[in-house]
């Protein structure tokens, strides 16, 4: 496994003196060749292996909160052989799609917990999807809807994936993908994450935890809790009002050719 980190800051030079914007730009030259995009208004991303001396200037730099927003993410890259040991993957597309509807519906006013709740979801798209794209999601936030293109949808089911697991996506009577519809649930811990049980509903739901901002994610399962045998599931948790989904090895297996490796998250540990 090869350790990275992309990282961009914002740097407000209104509030700096001259020898903090002069070592500002000594380390955007010095990160240069490590960009890898732009983020508009947020600027550019620079990947940078971890640990490195360019890490290690880049957090020294960002200690001065007064000046600079800094954010952090943490990337694992996996060999094929290492990802054969996942227990199991956390979907998480990359590219997303606004729709015109609302399609959730809360289920508790105290913790904001949602349900997707129509069997076919029927929307209006602006923009028509790719089938180059294997996995995506609907919206955005807490109202995300991971799905998977037709071409992907017809891959599992060709393979024995039970199609309950899916839910039609139809745009102008036009099936343009299917949402994941697990029928199983994991009991899934995020280590950013302080869990509560709501007092009204009894569901467990998630907020950050501010202490571990900018820190590496671990993520592990409580394996005795379910059935691994099974293909998809919902986390037990609800995160941001939405339960997360989560896949089999198998289901990896199946569409690995078509999805980036940073859009489905192996989970080795449990507990």
């Amino acid at each position: 496994m090869k350790k990275y980190v992309k990282v961009y800051f914002t740097f407000y030079e209104e509030l700096a003196n001259s020898e903090l914007k002069k070592k500002e730009k000594e380390l955007r030259n010095r990160l240069k060749k490590y960009k890898v995009g732009n983020g508009g208004i947020l600027g550019d991303y620079y990947k940078l292996s971890n640990p490195s001396e360019q890490l290690s200037d880049f957090l020294e730099f960002c200690e001065n909160k007064k000046y600079i927003d800094m954010h952090i993410e943490y990337i694992n890259e996996y060999t094929d052989e290492e990802l054969m040991a996942a227990k199991i993957f956390l979907v998480k597309p990359k590219k997303m799609y606004m729709h015109n509807k609302e399609l959730f519906k809360y289920v508790c006013e105290s913790c904001s917990c949602l349900k997707l709740e129509d069997n076919e979801i029927d929307i209006k798209l602006g923009k028509k999807i790719s089938g180059k794209n294997a996995i995506f999601k609907l919206g955005e936030g807490m109202e995300e809807i991971p799905c998977v293109s037709t071409q992907v949808f017809d891959i599992l089911i060709n393979n024995g994936v039970c199609s309950n697991y899916f839910k039609k996506i139809v745009n102008k009577d036009v099936v343009v993908g299917y949402a994941i519809n697990p029928q199983n649930v994991c009991d899934f811990i995020s280590d950013s994450y302080i869990y509560s049980i709501c007092k009204q509903c009894g569901r467990i739901y998630a907020e950050n935890d501010r202490k571990k901002d900018n820190l590496p994610e671990i993520f592990k399962i409580r394996e005795n809790d379910i059935n691994l045998s099974c293909d998809v599931y919902y986390t037990k948790q609800y995160y941001f009002g939405e339960r997360w989904i989560l896949i089999s090895p198998r289901i990896r297996n199946l569409i690995k050719d078509y999805v980036k490796k940073e859009e489905l998250i192996p989970i080795f540990e449990t507990i």
